[in-house]
């Protein structure tokens, strides 16, 4: 029996064999049903079935090979992205869900070879060609488990750049209400404006996270230009670098016209990056 004919008779017993590794890779498959263990594992097979039973030219074999797209098998492909985003949902991780694929292929050609009185020429073309449709279920799954692995990244940024911004108001706030209220020494009120412009620029930090999310998840990044004098940006930047290294003395050198129209959180950011590292 070629190969084909063999997944499409035995793929109940196939996807027996899934389902039981599948329960195998814990904790997720803890706390699964039989048919989310199962999940597109028959859709993949017949799939792949179909796709060894349609003639392949030489050049195709050696475009599938490379990967290239001319030749992709549609309801292989749905499947195999299908079930590489339910397996993210559910908690599977790369590694567990990238061994199904490796389990499966071992599975399928030891039942094969068992049932064979003789192995035939045509059999190593099957075996090919499984692992064709095979690599090309696995490099689907895995394309849309990274995607939603992005996705969900993205999304837990922005809820954190978010949530950020109450105790950086409060923080802000406290400063403001510290510096118009008490009556301070010199030195104190230093370390108070300190303070406040740190907080304004851990402010602009969690907005360009916020835009970067957003050009992530579909908008672009923002710019912002307004009339702004870079000496003053640059003033500012030393000073809060200073902060942390009270004994440094840094030295500013200013020439020519240092105002224009340019976008000041962006560029109060670079100047903080870099006197940082210095």
């Amino acid at each position: 029996m070629r190969l084909s004919e063999f997944i499409v008779v035995h793929v109940d017993r196939i996807v027996d064999e899934w389902e039981d590794f599948a329960r195998t890779l814990k904790p997720a498959a803890d706390s699964m049903s039989k048919l989310e263990l199962r999940d597109h594992a028959k859709s993949i097979l017949l799939a792949a079935a179909r796709d060894m039973k349609t003639a392949q030219s030489k050049s195709e074999e050696i475009a599938k090979a490379r990967g290239e797209e001319l030749n992709k098998t549609p309801s292989l492909d749905e499947a195999a992205s299908s079930h590489g985003e339910l397996r993210h949902e559910v908690g599977f991780d790369l590694v567990q869900m990238t061994s199904e694929f490796r389990h499966l292929r071992a599975s399928v050609i030891r039942l094969w070879v068992e049932s064979l009185a003789a192995p035939q020429l045509a059999d190593f073309q099957d075996v090919i060609r499984f692992n064709e449709a095979i690599d090309e279920a696995l490099a689907e799954s895995t394309a849309a488990y990274a995607e939603r692995v992005g996705r969900s990244r993205d999304i837990f940024l922005a809820i954190l750049g978010h949530d950020l911004r109450a105790p950086l108001q409060a923080v802000s706030m406290s400063t403001e209400l510290l510096a118009r209220k008490i009556a301070l020494d010199e030195k104190t009120q230093s370390y108070v404006s300190r303070i406040q412009t740190s907080t304004r620029h851990m402010g602009s930090m969690v907005s360009d996270l916020l835009e970067f999310v957003r050009s992530r998840l579909g908008a672009g990044l923002p710019v912002e230009r307004k009339y702004m004098d870079l000496a003053s940006a640059c003033r500012e930047a030393i000073e809060e670098a200073c902060a942390g290294r009270p004994d440094s003395v840094p030295v500013l050198n200013i020439e020519g016209n240092t105002k224009g129209h340019w976008d000041a959180g962006r560029i109060s950011q670079m100047l903080q990056n870099l006197t940082q590292n210095l």
